[in-house]
């Protein structure tokens, strides 16, 4: 059984048909998927936005690979609701893999170790703006 391990896409509300396609084609090679957190960016977007975009074509197939999906820093469990169900089957902030004798502990790094939000009781509004600023430099 092929397991595909994919983290940290940070997804957004604008759809990208060359990664549409790349992720198609990836996620199509695997038997099952696990969506190890920041699959789509709740800095950068919300929601409503992500799940109504473009990025839904791509969610049915997420879908029939029966998608576990690890909530991470950026997509937290209080940024989305129950329509993650669309794109997964099981959702958890960590997941346990057994696959024939070995045993896999998967989690999102911000388990590790806290993110400014949760260090600093910053808001989700000062972290988007500074997200932004962040992706303007970069660009």
């Amino acid at each position: 059984m092929r397991t595909l391990v994919i983290s940290d896409l940070h997804l957004t509300h604008v759809f990208d048909e060359k990664k549409a396609a790349f992720l198609k084609k990836l996620v199509s090679s695997c038997d099952s998927i696990i969506l190890n957190g920041d699959f789509w960016d709740g800095y950068r977007t919300t929601f409503d936005a992500f799940v109504a975009s473009g990025w839904s074509k791509f969610f049915p197939l997420l879908k029939a690979k029966e998608t576990i999906y690890l909530y991470g820093n950026h997509d937290k469990k209080g940024f989305s609701d129950d329509r993650v169900s669309l794109f997964s089957t099981n959702q958890k902030d960590v997941y346990k893999l057994t696959q024939g004798n070995a045993h896999y502990y998967i989690e999102h790094g911000h388990t590790l170790c806290p993110t400014l939000d949760e260090k600093y009781s910053l808001s989700r509004t000062f972290l988007s703006y500074i997200n932004a600023i962040s992706q303007k430099i970069e660009h």
